[in-house]
């Protein structure tokens, strides 16, 4: 009854409501926590929630009602992606 009182009350967050969120063996919180840790991609989490391509912001909103981080690349992989786009931008060929 508690899972699905939070359930219910992830629905609605900053005054949208938000697609009914499905009853699962792994549980919506489940999926939202391994979503926020990176153990799950955004695809996966939003097919595991029953939801569209088009919901990204909802997952957003549900993880921020959940009170959990938004995931993010691992610091490794910023900085050099960040040296990847400093070069590409310091290339006097670039066609943008």
């Amino acid at each position: 009854m508690i899972k699905v009182a939070r359930d219910v009350a992830l629905t609605r967050i900053n005054g949208f409501t938000t697609p009914p969120l499905p009853d699962f063996i792994m549980g919506t919180l489940d999926i939202l926590e391994r979503y926020s840790r990176g153990a799950m991609g955004r695809r996966q989490a939003l097919a595991a929630l029953r939801m569209g391509e088009r919901d990204c912001p909802c997952l957003l909103r549900l993880l921020g009602g959940a009170g959990l981080p938004i995931p993010t690349a691992a610091e490794d992989e910023l900085r050099h992606l960040a040296s990847l786009l400093a070069a590409i931008l310091e290339t006097p060929d670039r066609t943008i």
